[in-house]
């Protein structure tokens, strides 16, 4: 890796880590992520809907170039698995898109027809929105899923490429188990509050991984992580 790809993905995944989080952040969480009505109409109610969703996909595609960049990177026996890193790594930015479109702009659109719907309407109006946030949560837990199994093989590579601290590859294993549980516990039970406490360590966990690995390419370039 090049001195410029070092510091350019350094700088993917400190920004990308910064406009996820913050977005994430700006949007409302119910105390029971799985109480539909309760859900829904915190989301009618949104007003910064268009800025968090734009902050966590921006965010997101950095640290998909962050990551791409350190794959490119990565030695060691593991790194036969490149190709299966990187095809991981794009299921990940087309599944994750389409999770994002259908509640950016599909789930919006539902339930603001709900909440503008007479009474007469309001049930129909409140399944159709219902069935939106529904194919939502499965394509959240696909994504969780392949992220999760992605962020693991991640891990292995960093762990046997040698030149990173062990902690860093044992932290994304960590992160990436954290994923995948998350996004089965959603396919079973739905978005519910275990879900949100299984992604709250998973989440700090990927921080942490891709915080060292970002800090240690802008530090040392490609003179000692080449």
């Amino acid at each position: 890796m090049s001195y410029r790809e070092d510091r350019i993905g350094a700088a993917c995944a400190f920004f990308g880590g910064i406009l996820l989080g913050l977005g994430t952040a700006m949007r409302p969480i119910p105390e029971d992520p799985n109480n539909a009505p309760v859900v829904l109409a915190s989301y009618a109610a949104h007003r910064d809907w268009m800025p968090s969703h734009l902050f966590q996909f921006a965010g997101a595609l950095l640290l998909g170039v962050f990551m791409l960049l350190l794959v490119r990177n990565l030695r060691g026996r593991f790194a036969v698995y490149r190709p299966l890193a990187i095809g991981g790594l794009v299921a990940c930015v087309a599944t994750g898109a389409a999770m994002h479109m259908t509640e950016w702009i599909a789930l919006k659109d539902s339930v603001d027809a709900w909440a503008a719907a007479t009474p007469a309407d309001k049930p129909a109006a409140f399944a159709a929105a219902l069935a939106v946030r529904d194919t939502e949560v499965w394509l959240m837990s696909l994504a969780s899923v392949l992220f999760g199994a992605t962020t693991a093989l991640y891990g292995a590579m960093i762990y046997a490429d040698g030149r990173y601290p062990v902690w860093i590859g044992g932290v994304a294993v960590a992160s990436g188990i954290g994923f995948v549980v998350s996004g089965v516990v959603a396919a079973v039970t739905g978005y519910t509050s275990t879900v949100l406490d299984i992604l709250m360590p998973a989440s700090l966990f990927l921080l942490a991984w891709m915080t060292g690995v970002a800090a240690l390419h802008w530090r040392r370039g490609d003179n000692q992580i080449a």
